[in-house]
């Protein structure tokens, strides 16, 4: 629900702030990404935040600023509750 009724975010995770922006700039900022587990590479790897590998293939989130590491991976935008989770995943 905080897609619908929050504008600005602070997301802390083990008493560190993850991020402290607008819900826009954040949403903005992440897209998730999906695709067959030989697809993803090492340095791919260590780029995605809350990586989690299926038998099927992979899933996480990405910062954008690394999308070009991601050239045919299929991407999309995140919702807040996805950025929570992945980033809980994390290690």
């Amino acid at each position: 629900d905080l897609d619908k009724c929050a504008d600005y975010i602070i997301f802390i995770k083990n008493g560190e702030i993850i991020a402290s922006t607008t819900k826009d700039k954040l949403l903005e900022s992440h897209l998730v990404v999906r695709g067959a587990g030989d697809a993803l590479q090492k340095e791919q790897a260590g780029k995605i935040i809350g990586l989690k590998k299926h038998s099927f293939g992979f899933s996480g989130l990405i910062k954008k600023d690394d999308l070009s590491l991601f050239s045919g991976i299929e991407t999309e935008k995140p919702n807040l509750e996805d950025i929570m989770v992945y980033y809980n995943r994390e290690g």
